[in-house]
C-alpha cells in the first residue's frame, strides 16, 4: 500500500515537471517569434536613418543652394548671387556692384564711386575729391588744402606751418621747438631733455637711465634689468628669467618651461606637455591626446577619437563613432529554422506531458 502511494507521488512529480518544462518552452518560443528583426546599416545608425556625412560645423547643415566656402561667421550662409570672399564682419554680405576687398568695418559696404582701400574707420567713406590714404580716425575726412597723410587722431587736422608727421594723439598738435616724431600719447608733448621715440603710453615720458623703446602699456616704464621689447600689456613688465616676446595678453607673463609663441588668449598660458601653437580661443588649452590644430572656436577642444581639423564654428566638436561594420544579412534564415526546432520541441514536450 505504501509502495503504491510512493509510486503515485513519483508519477505526479514527473507530470508536474513536464508541465513546467512545457510552459517554459512555450513562453520562450513566443518571445522569440515576437522579437523584431532589426538589421543595422553600415553607417552605425539604425536602418532607415539618414546618414550625416562630412559636416564639421558643430550644427546641423541647413540645405542651401549655394555652396558655403571659407566662411567663419558663426551663422548659416544665406544664398547670395554674389560670391563672398575673405569677409569676416559677422554679417551677411549684401550684394554690391563694386567689389569689396579687405574691409573689416563690421558694416555693410555701401556702393561708392571712389574705390575704398585699406579703411578701418567703422563708418561709410564719404566721397571726396582728394584721395584718402591710410586713415583710421573714425570720422569722415574733411577736405583740406594741405595733404593729410598717416594721421589717426580722430580730429580734423588744422593747418600748421610746421609739418605734422605720424601723429595719433587725438589732440591738435601744438607748436613746439623740439621736433615731435612718432608720438601717440594723447597729450601735448612736453619738452624733455631725453629724446622720446616710438612711445604710445598716454603719459609724459619720465626720465629713465635705461632707454625705452616700442612700449604702449599706458604706464610709466619702470627700470628693469632685462630689456623690454614689443610689449602692450597695460601693466609694468615684471622681471622674468625667460624672455617675453610678442605677447599681448594684458597680463604679466608667468614663467613657463615650454616656450610661449604667438598666443593672444588674454590668460596666462598654463604648462602643457603638448606644445600649443596658433591657438586663439581665449581659454587655457586643456591637455589632449589628439593634437589640436587651427582651432578658433572660443571653447576648449573636447577629446575625440576622430581628429578635428579646420573647425571655426564656436561650438565644441561632438564625439562621433567610427562607421560600424555591416551585419550579416543572412541572419533571418537561421532565426526561422530555430523557430521550427522550438515548435518541434514543444510538440515533444506536450506528448511527454500527456503520457
Amino acid at each position: 500500500m505504501v509502495e503504491t502511494q510512493n509510486n503515485n507521488k513519483i508519477t505526479s512529480s514527473i507530470l508536474n515537471m513536464a508541465r513546467l518544462i512545457y510552459t517554459s518552452i512555450l513562453l520562450f518560443a513566443s518571445l522569440c517569434i515576437a522579437l523584431p528583426q532589426v538589421s543595422q546599416a553600415g553607417d552605425g545608425q539604425p536602418q532607415g536613418a539618414t546618414g550625416v556625412s562630412q559636416i564639421s560645423d558643430g550644427q546641423v547643415q541647413a540645405p542651401t543652394t549655394a555652396p558655403v566656402k571659407q566662411i567663419s561667421d558663426g551663422q548659416v550662409q544665406a544664398p547670395t548671387t554674389a560670391p563672398v570672399k575673405q569677409i569676416s564682419d559677422g554679417q551677411i554680405q549684401a550684394p554690391t556692384t563694386a567689389p569689396v576687398k579687405q574691409i573689416s568695418d563690421g558694416q555693410i559696404q555701401a556702393p561708392t564711386t571712389a574705390p575704398v582701400k585699406q579703411i578701418s574707420d567703422g563708418q561709410i567713406q564719404a566721397p571726396t575729391t582728394a584721395p584718402v590714404k591710410q586713415i583710421s580716425d573714425g570720422q569722415i575726412q574733411a577736405p583740406t588744402t594741405a595733404p593729410v597723410k598717416q594721421i589717426s587722431d580722430g580730429q580734423v587736422q588744422t593747418p600748421t606751418t610746421a609739418p605734422v608727421k605720424q601723429i595719433s594723439d587725438g589732440q591738435i598738435q601744438a607748436p613746439t621747438t623740439a621736433p615731435v616724431k612718432q608720438i601717440s600719447d594723447g597729450q601735448i608733448q612736453a619738452p624733455t631733455t631725453a629724446p622720446v621715440k616710438q612711445i604710445s603710453d598716454g603719459q609724459i615720458q619720465a626720465p629713465t637711465t635705461a632707454p625705452v623703446k616700442q612700449i604702449s602699456d599706458g604706464q610709466i616704464q619702470a627700470p628693469t634689468t632685462a630689456p623690454v621689447k614689443q610689449i602692450s600689456d597695460g601693466q609694468i613688465q615684471a622681471p622674468t628669467t625667460a624672455p617675453v616676446k610678442q605677447i599681448s595678453d594684458g597680463q604679466i607673463q608667468a614663467p613657463t618651461t615650454a616656450p610661449v609663441k604667438q598666443i593672444s588668449d588674454g590668460q596666462i598660458q598654463a604648462p602643457t606637455t603638448a606644445p600649443v601653437k596658433q591657438i586663439s580661443d581665449g581659454q587655457i588649452q586643456a591637455p589632449t591626446t589628439a593634437p589640436v590644430k587651427q582651432i578658433s572656436d572660443g571653447q576648449v577642444q573636447a577629446p575625440t577619437t576622430a581628429p578635428v581639423s579646420q573647425i571655426t564654428d564656436g561650438q565644441v566638436q561632438a564625439q562621433t563613432s567610427a562607421p560600424a561594420p555591416a551585419t550579416f544579412t543572412g541572419a533571418a534564415a537561421p532565426v526561422a529554422w530555430n523557430q521550427e526546432v522550438l515548435v518541434a520541441a514543444v510538440g515533444a514536450a506536450a506528448g511527454f506531458a500527456l503520457l
